[in-house]
């Protein structure tokens, strides 16, 4: 399997050309075109896009929390794994600003 794009991704509003509808897109910082397009007129398209958007943070933080939970679990000495990543990627898919 390859690498997926690198963070960050974010939600945007896009005129594609030749177009007046506008269309929520997620965009990543290296991509010339967008990585997924989104009905505006759903009304979940925003909150869909929004935790599409932060799937990168979210899989990089939870990788990195489960380490260190078995690191944490499997070793007397080692410390409480911090939960802080995790959580800002969790409000980062609900919409909160970073």
């Amino acid at each position: 399997m390859s690498e997926h794009t690198p963070k960050p991704w974010h939600l945007e509003t896009h005129i594609p050309p030749g177009s007046a509808d506008d269309n929520l897109v997620i965009m990543g910082d290296e991509r010339e075109l967008p990585l997924a397009t989104l009905d505006p007129d759903d009304e979940e398209a925003e909150a869909n896009g929004t935790l599409m958007a932060a799937a990168p943070d979210l899989f990089e933080a939870a990788e990195d929390f489960l380490e260190q939970f078995l690191t944490y679990i499997g070793d007397d000495d080692a410390e409480l794994p911090d939960p802080t990543r995790l959580g800002e990627a969790i409000a980062k898919a609900k919409g909160a600003e970073a």
